[in-house]
C-alpha cells in the first residue's frame, strides 16, 4: 500500500491549521480540492481522520496518530528542502530564517510579512528545536532565529525581544472539564500533553514542577502548538498553550480553561550572530521590528 504524499500533506496542513479554508489558502488551491484530497486519503487507508462537527474539523484518535507520524515525515522533508535550497544563501536579497517550533508559524509569517513591506527579498525558512538552529546559525546556514526565548548570551550573539509575553492558560477537553483542584496542582492528577523536552518553556515547566513537588503525567510529546491543542480537544489530557491560540475553542466549548499559567511566559525574540548584525538584510530585518515595538509602546503611552 502506497499513500499519496500529496494527500497526506494536505491532511496534515488541515489538521495543523484546524481549518480546510486556511490549508487551502496556504496551498493556493480551492477548499473543495483540499476536502477531496482528504476524503481520498480516508478512503484509501479506510480510516476516518476527522469528525466533522458544526463545520469544525476534529481529529479522530486514528487521525491524531496519523498526524503525529506525518509531522515527523514533513519535518524531514523541510530539512531536505532547506539543504537543497542552500544555493540561495548569501544572496543580498535572501534571508534564511530558523523558527523554533513552539513559536506559532502564523506569528512567524506575520513578522516576515511586516518586513516585506517596502523590502524586495526572498526567505529560506526552517523550523526546528533551538539546539539545531543554533548550530545552523553559527555555521551561517541561516541568518537569524525567531525563538520563544533569548536562549543564548555573551558577545557572540545579539538578542532582541520583539513582542511582549503571551498569556498562557491550562486547558482540557470535555472529559476533564470538572477536574477538581487548581492549576498548577491539577498537573498531579491529569495526563499531560507535553512540548518537546528541548523547548525552554517545557524545561521551565519541568523545573517548576520539580521544586513544587508536582509529578507531571506526560502522555504525549508534540512539537506543533496546534497539534497539542487538537490532542487536548480529543481528551488526551491537559495542555498549556497561548490564550490567543485557544480563545475560539474556549468560546465554542471545545476546550475548557482550568486556570492561568502565571509562573511561565512565552515571548518572541530575534537572535543573530553579533558579527553579522551589520549586514544589510539582517540589520533591516531587526530594525523593522524594533521600530514597530517602539511605535506600539508609544501608542499605549498616549
Amino acid at each position: 500500500m502506497k499513500i499519496n504524499i500529496n494527500h497526506l500533506y494536505q491532511f496534515f496542513l488541515a489538521a495543523r491549521e484546524g481549518s480546510i479554508k486556511q490549508a487551502a489558502k496556504i496551498l493556493h488551491v480551492t477548499e473543495p480540492t483540499v476536502s477531496k484530497q482528504i476524503r481520498d486519503l480516508e478512503e484509501f487507508i479506510d480510516i476516518p481522520l476527522f469528525d466533522r462537527v458544526h463545520r469544525r474539523l476534529k481529529l479522530t484518535p486514528q487521525g491524531q496518530a496519523v498526524v503525529e507520524k506525518a509531522e515527523k515525515i514533513f519535518h524531514l522533508v523541510t530539512e531536505l528542502e532547506f539543504d537543497l535550497g542552500k544555493k540561495n544563501l548569501g544572496k543580498s536579497n535572501n534571508l534564511a530564517i530558523g523558527t523554533v517550533s513552539l513559536v506559532q508559524h502564523k506569528a512567524a509569517w506575520a513578522l516576515q510579512k511586516k518586513f516585506l513591506r517596502g523590502n524586495e527579498c526572498t526567505f529560506t525558512f526552517r523550523q526546528g528545536c533551538f539546539d539545531d538552529l543554533r548550530s545552523d546559525l553559527e555555521g551561517q546556514k541561516i541568518d537569524i532565529i525567531i525563538a520563544d526565548h533569548p536562549y543564548v548570551s555573551g558577545p557572540d550573539f545579539k538578542t532582541f525581544r520583539i513582542t511582549p509575553a503571551a498569556k498562557l492558560v491550562a486547558v482540557v477537553g470535555k472529559k476533564y472539564q470538572n477536574t477538581r483542584g487548581r492549576v498548577p496542582y491539577a498537573l498531579n492528577c491529569l495526563p499531560f500533553i507535553a512540548m518537546d523536552a528541548r523547548f525552554k518553556l517545557q524545561q521551565d515547566l519541568d523545573y517548576y514542577c520539580q521544586i513544587k513537588g508536582i509529578k507531571l503525567q506526560k502522555h504525549l510529546e508534540l512539537q506543533c502548538p496546534n497539534l497539542i491543542k487538537e490532542a487536548a480537544i480529543l481528551d488526551h489530557g491537559l495542555a498549556i498553550l497561548p490564550q490567543t491560540l485557544v480563545a475560539k475553542d474556549l468560546e465554542e466549548q471545545n476546550l475548557f480553561k482550568l486556570g492561568d499559567i502565571n509562573f511561565l511566559s512565552l515571548e518572541c525574540w530575534l537572535i543573530a550572530l553579533s558579527a553579522r548584525t551589520s549586514e544589510s538584510m539582517i540589520r533591516r530585518f531587526v530594525a523593522s521590528f524594533i521600530a514597530s515595538e517602539k511605535r506600539e509602546a508609544a501608542k499605549k503611552a498616549l
